[in-house]
């Protein structure tokens, strides 16, 4: 299930088709919005598929029409979550581009270009072939909401003015787990390692600052309640 904010896919297949068959895909959402992305198919015609960028949680309706061989009308239903960041990471949650910075070589589109182009972001293939890439921009999108909600599991409450502190860690985070989840050689393995031995460092800092700031440390005992101990009044006779 695609959420508000992420990559959704809807997708047709057609029998009888041939070269004279074309599609075209209205997508809509619960209030209204209207998407119109351009559908491609990779096997002659047979099997159609388009992308588009869901804004909010509900019911959407990807509305395919068909002309030539095949002609006709489907409507499809796409149910779409919401968000699944952490409400209190809404204003710091790192963008594909930011986790793309630290993983340039996890960025590599595929054998369409003979893998020499780094696109420093993550694709689904929205714009097409040439946009896919290895981790797909789904995959990274769920090690980021993961990474934020890393964050704040130690820190708690974050203070506002740490929010770009936050913001560079979950992405450095995020990129390590990318690195370390899709590992291609032993260099790469390497390079996840060291992001996430630092990363481990860093979060360690942020705690403290945002503990200076906001006066509540979650890695302390102070919260905790303490075991209460009674012991038996000791009788005259017996010392």
């Amino acid at each position: 299930m695609p959420y508000a904010g992420g990559v959704g896919t809807v997708e047709i297949e057609i029998d009888p088709y041939d070269e004279t068959t074309t599609v075209t895909v209205t997508v809509t959402g619960p209030d209204g919005t209207i998407l119109t992305p351009n559908p491609t198919s990779t096997d002659g015609g047979r099997t159609w598929t388009a992308y588009f960028t869901p804004t909010i949680a509900g019911r959407w309706v990807a509305s395919w029409s068909v002309a030539g061989t095949g002609e006709g009308y489907e409507p499809q239903d796409v149910w779409v979550s919401r968000d699944p960041t952490p409400a209190e990471a809404a204003a710091w949650r790192p963008l594909l581009e930011d986790v793309a910075a630290y993983v340039p070589s996890a960025t590599l589109v595929g054998a369409v270009d003979g893998y020499g182009t780094v696109l420093y972001t993550f694709g689904d293939g929205a714009l097409g072939a040439a946009t896919n890439t290895h981790p797909r921009a789904s995959s990274v999108q769920r090690l980021i909401t993961d990474a934020c909600s890393w964050v704040l599991a130690a820190t708690g409450d974050l203070d506002a003015t740490l929010a770009d502190s936050a913001k560079g860690l979950a992405s450095r985070r995020a990129a390590g787990w990318v690195q370390y989840t899709f590992v291609d050689d032993a260099d790469d393995r390497a390079h996840a390692e060291k992001l996430l031995a630092a990363t481990d460092a860093e979060l360690k800092t942020l705690v403290g600052r945002n503990a200076a700031l906001t006066g509540d440390d979650p890695s302390t005992s102070a919260d905790e309640v303490l075991p209460e101990f009674w012991f038996p009044t000791v009788d005259s006779w017996c010392c």
